[in-house]
């Protein structure tokens, strides 16, 4: 203690030490009321709209980019569905459009056959009448010649 009320001396100190203490105290604590706890308040705000909305970004971003990925997942599903439905309509389509390609085929050649054997018919008709009227025409040419 004495080495400690030495230092003191050697620092000019004296009794009014106590009553600067105290004076300084009651300032600080004005001070802290009016101005430190007010600058705290800025500064907690300030870093709660910064680094806070910071952070609050990053988790609407991933909650983004869930959302994206479901939707991207929800349209390949719906997408596939759509592609099979497509193609199950064409192939129902082109069968059916198969089916009456190949009856009109059909009802074409039938008709071409009727025809075919109609104008075969009668070209054998005709055949066999201007068979007949050449031997006709024949006896009359030799009737002439002979006359």
């Amino acid at each position: 203690m004495d080495k400690l009320i030495g230092i003191f001396q050697q620092l000019g100190v004296d009794s009014s030490i106590f009553i600067q203490f105290i004076i300084f105290t009651v300032i600080f604590l004005l001070l802290k009321m009016l101005l430190f706890n007010k600058l705290l308040f800025v500064l907690q705000l300030r870093e709660s709209k910064t680094t806070k909305l910071d952070e609050e970004a990053n988790d609407t971003f991933s909650k983004a980019e869930t959302l994206a990925e479901e939707y991207h997942q929800k349209i390949a599903v719906i997408h596939d569905g759509a592609n099979s439905e497509a193609s199950s309509r064409k192939e129902k389509i082109k069968s059916s459009e198969d089916e009456k390609l190949k009856a009109t085929t059909e009802q074409i050649l039938k008709e071409y056959e009727d025809k075919k054997v109609g104008i075969i018919d009668r070209a054998q008709a005709q055949g066999k009448e201007l068979l007949s009227s050449s031997k006709n025409l024949t006896d009359d040419l030799v009737s002439k010649f002979l006359n």
